[in-house]
């Protein structure tokens, strides 16, 4: 029977390593970088242990032979006649400088190369991130905040990259242990014997704050996901919070999310200052132990026992000094743990409705579209569309009408990808749409929604964002066909003019002849409208229409529409009801049928 908490640790690997793996984390110099660590650590442990022969040489008490006793290294030496070199003050001087040297220059170029990697895996982290975030779903995003994916995506990487950077200062730690642990072996394995008694305890003194900071920590981070989550929110909807008087709902609600974390951080941090004054106690109390127990055990045995416990206890200061350090560090390591767990679990692309996507490429429509016994839902148990079937010639102008929620826009949103159905297929040409290239078959679809989509930038960078090496002179064309001028040379600069977040500097009907300028530049194959006029007046209405009839001229056109009016001339009008298709046919053979189509006409007219 397995461990749960061996599986929990080996999954925790397991996700470690595919995190390098993602970021493109350089091993080899990594692998230098803790080569070159690994060198300066033993010569940190070569220069303390010739301060035993070179004190004993200082004080006249004889020879030093307890680096016979080192292994391997005691053999390598006697084959060079170290002994000699011992009995040298001066050689044992220069030896211990070169030391010093040899160890300080590694240890930076170490450092240098780990930074530097840490960083190069930084950004290669948040670009791959951003790119695979950018393949997943609509339905992905529709069930997540953006503001969540932004903070996780720039700063988490931040906050993970720290934790390698910290990982290394720990890793240091160890190596630099180790070695001090081996030289005070050589020197006196009594005295080793007391440090490594004396030490655990000073572990155990410790353990449970850092668990508790550990889990300070997570609090903390899930309350400020939380607030900067409603900020985004409230700032990319604050005509709403205005419009409903909402700001002291929204403060209080904000101000309760930021005292929690305030509180969590304060405990957080409260227990991290107090490990200061505890370790020094615990260090403190444990060189008095260490001092204590070797008098009165070693004190007898040797002559040069003072020479030993000397070093030893530089040994042991300078240990203290990495100690504190690592206890310094692994605080900040606990902190960023969350950050990463969920930085993996955005970039973890399973559940984020990714589009696969056949080789076939897509360029031109010639016999037109099918949908073959179509069903869609979004949640489990709520059908929005039920066994579609219905064909588009390539050319023709197909509408779509039914009441709200009929499913009208669902069933336009499925030709491009970017949701899924769960039955049946779409065929271009005979082919199924998931057997072409993803790219190429939203190359030769344009769309146009109520909704507007801009960038918070110029007229003419909104236009070419659907066609990026398009020229000056297509541009203009595009703005032309679009009616866009008509607008753009009001506002001052023309088509430079900066129209704001959202397009707030233009009204509803400039921004759709924006977007209907975006998709003539693009010139594509297929143009799907959906409901491109419904919120217009009527003299925007017209201007829109003459547009449309600009781009849609020769091109296989879907138009979802909500005022008859504007698709009576349509090739055939497809009539929804409930995720069905309640009639096919022309407006004149619609109306004759006296069916859902007639009411909708007759409501309409009567309105008007």
């Amino acid at each position: 029977m397995s461990n749960p908490g061996l599986d929990h640790k080996k999954r925790q690997l397991l996700g470690f390593l595919e995190f390098c793996r993602f970021g493109k984390l350089n091993l080899p110099m990594l692998g230098m970088s803790f080569f070159l660590l690994a060198i300066a650590s033993l010569f940190e442990g070569f220069s303390f242990g010739l301060l035993v022969p070179f004190l004993k040489q200082a004080a006249g008490i004889g020879s030093y032979e307890g680096w016979r006793n080192v292994p391997v290294l005691g053999n390598i030496l006697t084959s060079f006649h170290f002994e000699k070199v011992v009995n040298r003050i001066d050689i044992l001087l220069i030896a211990i400088v070169m030391a010093v040297i040899i160890r300080q220059a590694t240890s930076y170029v170490s450092q240098v190369l780990y930074y530097k990697t840490t960083l190069s895996y930084e950004a290669e982290l948040r670009i791959k991130g951003y790119r695979q975030i950018l393949t997943y779903g609509c339905s992905y995003f529709d069930a997540v905040r953006k503001g969540e994916i932004h903070n996780t995506l720039m700063r988490f990487t931040t906050e993970v990259a720290d934790l390698m950077r910290t990982s290394f200062n720990l890793l240091r730690g160890v190596f630099f242990g180790i070695v001090y642990i081996a030289t005070l072996v050589a020197i006196s394995p009594g005295l080793c014997l007391t440090v490594v008694v004396v030490s655990p305890f000073f572990y155990w003194g410790t353990q449970g704050i850092f668990q508790r900071i550990h889990s300070l920590y997570t609090n903390m981070l899930n309350s400020e996901q939380m607030t900067h989550s409603q900020s985004m929110d409230v700032f990319s909807n604050i005509k709403l919070v205005k419009a409903v008087t909402r700001e002291n709902n929204e403060s209080e609600s904000f101000e309760a999310n930021e005292r929690l974390r305030a509180r969590h951080g304060i405990r957080a941090y409260t227990l991290y200052l107090l490990l200061t004054p505890l370790q020094e106690i615990l260090l403190t109390l444990g060189i008095a132990v260490i001092i204590g127990l070797s008098f009165h055990f070693y004190a007898n045995q040797n002559p040069s026992f003072f020479v030993k416990l000397i070093v030893s206890f530089l040994i042991f200061r300078r240990a203290l000094q990495v100690v504190n350090a690592f206890i310094s560090e692994l605080p900040q390591a606990i902190r960023r743990i969350p950050f990463a767990r969920e930085l993996r679990k955005l970039l973890n692309p399973a559940e984020k409705s990714i589009a696969l996507c056949g080789n076939r490429m897509l360029s031109k429509i010639s016999k037109g579209i099918e949908y073959e016994k179509v069903s869609m839902n979004y949640l489990k148990g709520e059908i929005v569309l039920n066994n579609v079937s219905f064909f588009i010639p390539a050319g023709s102008f197909t509408a779509i009408v039914g009441a709200s929620g009929a499913g009208k826009t669902t069933l336009v949103e499925l030709l491009p990808r970017f949701y899924e159905y769960q039955s049946g297929d779409i065929l271009i040409d005979d082919i199924s749409i998931h057997d072409y290239d993803l790219a190429s078959l939203r190359n030769v679809i344009g769309f146009v929604s109520q909704d507007t989509l801009v960038l918070n930038d110029t007229i003419r960078n909104n236009i070419l964002y659907a066609h990026p090496t398009a020229t000056d002179k297509e541009i203009a064309d595009a703005a032309q066909k679009a009616y866009v001028f008509d607008f753009a040379d009001r506002l001052g600069a023309g088509l430079d003019t900066i129209i704001g977040d959202k397009g707030v500097k233009l009204s509803g009907g400039e921004l759709q002849r924006l977007a209907i300028a975006r998709v003539i530049l693009r010139k594509p194959e297929i143009i799907i409208l959906d409901e491109a006029t419904s919120s217009l007046d009527s003299v925007s209405e017209q201007l829109i229409q003459k547009a449309l009839a600009e781009l849609t001229a020769s091109r296989t056109t879907i138009a979802v529409a909500h005022r008859l009016s504007t698709i009576q001339h349509a090739d055939q009008i497809i009539v929804f009801e409930c995720g069905k298709i309640a009639e096919i046919g022309t407006s004149q053979d619609l109306i004759a049928k006296h069916g859902a189509f007639y009411q909708y006409w007759n409501a309409q007219n009567i309105q008007s």
